[in-house]
C-alpha cells in the first residue's frame, strides 16, 4: 500500500468516526480524498456559488449548503484553505459544518 493510498484510507476512516462528510480538494477542486470514496478523482461542483474555488484563491473560510446525490435533502459544510510551509495555498478541507 503506497503512502498515498493509507492517507486516503486514514481519511475516509477519519469521516466514519466523527460521523461527518469530509473531502480534501487539490488547487483545481479534484478531490484527492472523501469519506464518499467513489468521489475521489471527481472535480467537486456541489458549490453552486463556486465557494471552494474563491477559498483557494483568497484562504478565506466559507460555508455553504450542499445538494446533491450523496445529500439530496442537503448538508451544510464549511471550506477552509489548506496552506504549505510557505503560507502558499496548496488545497482546501471541505467538511460537515454539523452544529452551525
Amino acid at each position: 500500500m503506497t503512502k498515498l493510498e493509507m492517507m486516503k484510507r486514514a481519511f475516509g476512516r477519519i469521516g466514519d468516526i466523527l460521523d461527518r462528510d469530509v473531502v480534501v480538494v487539490d488547487t483545481h477542486k479534484k478531490i484527492i480524498a472523501d469519506r464518499i470514496t467513489n468521489e475521489v478523482g471527481t472535480r467537486f461542483e456541489h458549490d453552486k456559488k463556486n465557494q471552494v474555488g474563491k477559498t483557494l484563491k483568497d484562504g478565506k473560510t466559507r460555508r455553504f449548503r450542499e445538494v446533491s446525490p450523496a445529500y439530496p435533502i442537503g448538508v451544510e459544510l464549511r471550506v477552509e484553505a489548506i496552506r504549505d510551509d510557505n503560507h502558499k495555498i496548496i488545497g482546501a478541507l471541505v467538511y460537515e459544518n454539523k452544529y452551525s
